[in-house]
């Protein structure tokens, strides 16, 4: 498997060399930050079928791919390396023995094999906003204690196991000390938002007893690097190495989102969107999450199942690169191309439906209206959960993306057309990574978010277009009520 590599030079006056560690559904990345003369070197690596398959993962074989994507990193800049930052994602569950050992495979976000168990609970209407209102968690399958408990419920969990998330183990097999971050801890609906300790009730409920649980901690929070760790990274044995948080979080972070008002839009495997607020924030309708951030800090936000993956898909099928499937659209009259509802991988927000559907509607079924299609539902997806979250918390001043969307002009300048809004489009789609590396800076003293933070693009709505995209997306709307096509 080959390593990526790219390099980019900037200007800062601030010193430390830090290395920003990513687990993430579908690859491992390794970043090493200069922040005196903002000089990056990125290594990645997509893991092998056989340890990811979108819905679960070999956690050891992850853990190898990491230090090595780690290692060439710090190889190729061929600087000592100050501290260690971990990125990794949120809502998975690794049940492991006790010694830390790792029982089966980690199950992802993505893994929703309790859906139908879960859904019978959820017609609970009361029970469903009580945990919402508590959590931030909306009683669904991607959630780690729904997932434990419907293992629990069908005998697959022998006792005197313990849960951890992926992170977590990242952590322990790095320092050999087990610590789960509030951050991480907060997307597992298993936290109180309200207190920022394990909810007792959600426990209760689910079967889970506290001390199989981390310790939770700050994520800023850390731990001396082991020495079997440091010798295949090739750093220094004791180099600090911080617990860090989710990749949405750390995104936010990356892209100097943490004032009110600033929102960030990712668009990858899957979406999301997400604003910071100095509390818990709700949707009275339930569709959006709200986790903890960092620095008394609370995340309120929407994910979608379907983004990048639903791209991918169309992609495998008619063997066109994206670059040419862009230009095919160029000046090309779409009003006859289909509608697209993207919720074939299942659907998270707005409307929680653990069942996948979707697909094309009738119209033009030729190849670059298929693919205009999936990339207007997709986006229709997200300014859906757009909608309901600045009902919940207010409409942003600013909009930050994010993710492979950047490196797609067509895609961009619909997101643009959608929202009817001016976006800001990151240089580096790895805002995660970067968030990872303000968190460590600032952990030491140094803020270097609008450092880090470097648009390379803003797009502004083309008011024509908005129309027609308000026309198109009545139709997805009608579409989406009937949950199907």
């Amino acid at each position: 498997m080959q390593l990526a590599f790219r390099m980019r030079v900037g200007r800062c006056d601030k010193k430390m060399v830090i290395l920003a560690l990513e687990c993430s559904t579908s690859a491992a990345k390794a970043l090493v930050y200069d922040t005196e003369g903002r000089r990056q070197w990125l290594c990645s690596e997509n893991f092998d079928t056989s340890v990811a398959d979108a819905f679960t993962q070999d956690m050891d074989a992850a853990y190898s791919t990491l230090i090595r994507c780690g290692r060439g990193a710090v190889a190729a800049a061929s600087l000592t390396c100050d501290t260690v930052v971990l990125v990794s994602t949120w809502h998975s569950l690794l049940l492991c023995d006790k010694a830390g050992l790792p029982v089966g495979r980690i199950r992802l976000w993505s893994d929703l094999e309790g859906a139908e168990f879960t859904g019978r609970i959820a017609r609970d209407a009361e029970l469903k906003r009580r945990i919402y209102e508590r959590t931030g968690c909306i009683l669904h399958a991607t959630y780690p204690v729904w997932k434990y408990h419907y293992l629990r419920e069908n005998g697959l969990v022998p006792d005197g196991l313990s849960v951890y998330s992926q992170g977590e183990y990242l952590f322990r097999r790095m320092t050999g000390v087990r610590a789960v971050s509030l951050n991480i801890a907060s997307g597992s609906g298993m936290l109180n938002l309200h207190t920022l300790r394990w909810d007792e009730e959600m426990l209760k409920f689910a079967g889970i007893k506290e001390e199989c649980l981390g310790r939770l901690c700050g994520e800023d929070h850390s731990e001396p690097l082991t020495a079997e760790p440091a010798g295949l990274l090739g750093l220094k044995q004791g180099t600090p190495v911080y617990v860090g948080g989710a990749d949405g979080a750390m995104t936010q972070l990356g892209c100097d989102a943490l004032g009110e008002r600033r929102m960030t839009v990712s668009v990858g495997t899957s979406g999301a969107l997400r604003t910071a607020y100095p509390q818990p924030v709700f949707s009275p309708s339930l569709s959006t999450w709200c986790y903890y951030l960092t620095s008394g800090k609370y995340l309120a936000g929407a994910a979608t199942n379907g983004a990048g993956n639903c791209v991918n898909l169309l992609v495998a099928q008619c063997g066109k690169p994206v670059k040419e499937l862009d230009s095919m659209l160029a000046g090309r009259d779409s009003s006859g191309a289909p509608v697209f509802l993207p919720f074939i991988f299942g659907e998270r927000c707005p409307g929680w439906s653990e069942s996948p559907y979707g697909g094309f509607s009738a119209g033009s079924q030729e190849l670059a209206d298929r693919y205009y299609a999936v990339l207007e539902g997709v986006l229709f997806n997200l300014y859906q959960c757009y909608e309901d979250l600045a009902a919940a918390g207010g409409v942003p001043d600013e909009i930050r993306v994010s993710g492979g969307i950047v490196n797609s002009p067509v895609w961009l300048q619909m997101c643009a057309d959608i929202f009817g809004r001016q976006i800001q489009a990151a240089e580096m789609q790895h805002a995660s990574l970067l968030g990872g590396v303000v968190l460590a800076a600032q952990a030491n003293g140094e803020d270097i978010g609008k450092d880090v933070w470097n648009p390379h693009k803003t797009v502004r709505p083309n008011d024509a277009r908005s129309v027609f995209y308000k026309t198109r997306y009545q139709k997805y709307l009608d579409y989406y009520r009937k949950k199907r096509i």
